[in-house]
């Protein structure tokens, strides 16, 4: 990687070799696991690694490791260019069609453009003690990693139905179960009666975990990772997802998975799913349109100019809540032009000056009933 692209910028965590039991700071306990963050360039981190290899002697044993020492953990190397990292891309093609990250029977295939680290591949660069804190992945979506090696990687999950009881013991410690990086200590959660699982992934190993599963992942030795998503195209990942999508517009935490336009997107394909599926995407499209529906009258009523502006180059969010902007985007009128400028939700915009607004609709009501009959059942 370091001979094909030497300046690729590479984010680089700082932290500090530790059990995998629990987290310290200042000798003390703590969920919140902080990890200062700066990027260098690829060739700088890897004769980093490469130093650290030789000096621990990692040749004879790769899964050397010292606590209390301090490292840096190279991580979302970026590797969607599909002509740079063409022959790698190409290896995965052979892995089966439900794990890859570009399939038509991946949902996240629909999303239209790229979003890092979710339907693309990145790799994470690990010295002995790099840690990945707890999560779930962006809208519960599986995951997907594979060890390089030649060190071994420990992972820790717990079952997706245990998340509230663990979002309840990230309140308790002080921390947001979304939004901040946490590493739990195991002997509270076996006390709240939270499972953990333990497994080691060797060199070569795939670990595939499904929908929603709670994990954080800390490097035994010196190993490389490449790590994607994917959702397959069944009613279980798909309403998982939708239920976060939904949680997560009421926490006012962004969804990277934009579920209104993969879902519209999917629609449009015209593909032919199976019952359940057909159901859960025809229910969950109309809501989509009825909510939409009761916008667009909101703003005839209101006499807000409407310019029609078809765009989907650039997935949209709304600047203050962070929500997901499908079709309908609020932005300033300033009465001379009729470019994008930042766009908000309807919530957001009626909390300000409503006066100097206009709505650019990327797709009339009509157009989502076409693409809306296109949807079809698997006899």
């Amino acid at each position: 990687m370091v001979k094909r692209s030497p300046n690729a910028p590479i984010e680089i965590r700082k932290q500090t070799v530790q059990s995998p039991e629990f987290n310290v700071n200042n000798g003390k306990v703590i969920w919140l696991c902080s990890s200062p963050r700066e990027w260098k360039p690829l060739r700088t981190y890897a004769l980093y690694q490469s130093r650290m290899f030789r000096e621990k002697n990692a040749h004879e044993n790769p899964n050397i490791i010292t606590y209390g020492e301090d490292l840096d953990f190279g991580t979302n190397l970026d590797l969607s260019d599909e002509k740079l990292w063409k022959d790698e891309l190409q290896e995965l093609e052979k892995l089966p069609y439900w794990i890859r990250h570009k399939h038509k029977k991946n949902l996240l295939s629909y999303v239209g453009q790229p979003v890092l680290g979710v339907n693309t591949v990145q790799a994470y660069i690990k010295v002995p003690g790099s840690r990945t804190p707890g999560h779930q992945e962006n809208l519960c979506t599986c995951a997907v990693n594979i060890n390089i090696g030649p060190g071994d990687t420990s992972w820790l999950s717990t079952p997706e139905e245990y998340w509230p009881a663990l979002d309840e013991l990230c309140k308790k410690n002080r921390v947001n179960y979304l939004e901040d990086p946490w590493w739990p200590a195991i002997e509270e959660l076996i006390d709240a009666g939270i499972p953990v699982h333990r497994y080691i992934q060797r060199p070569g190993d795939i670990v595939f975990l499904n929908a929603g599963t709670p994990h954080w992942v800390q490097a035994d030795g010196f190993c490389n990772n490449i790590a994607w998503n994917c959702l397959p195209m069944q009613k279980f990942h798909f309403d998982i997802a939708i239920e976060r999508y939904e949680l997560n517009l009421q926490r006012k935490f962004q969804s990277l998975v934009p579920m209104e336009r993969v879902t519209w997107n999917l629609a449009a394909a015209g593909l032919e799913l199976d019952f359940e599926m057909f159901a859960s995407v025809r229910y969950f499209l109309q809501r989509s349109m009825f909510n939409l529906a009761n916008v667009v009258k909101n703003i005839k009523t209101k006499g807000i100019r409407v310019i029609q502006q078809v765009d989907d180059k650039q997935l949209r969010f709304c600047e203050d809540c962070d929500c997901e902007l499908y079709t309908l985007l609020w932005i300033r009128d300033d009465g001379t032009s009729d470019e994008v400028s930042v766009p908000y939700c309807q919530e957001c915009a009626e909390s300000k000056e409503l006066k100097n607004w206009m709505v650019v609709q990327q797709y009339t009501l009509r157009k989502l009933q076409t693409m809306y009959d296109k949807l079809k059942l698997k006899w």
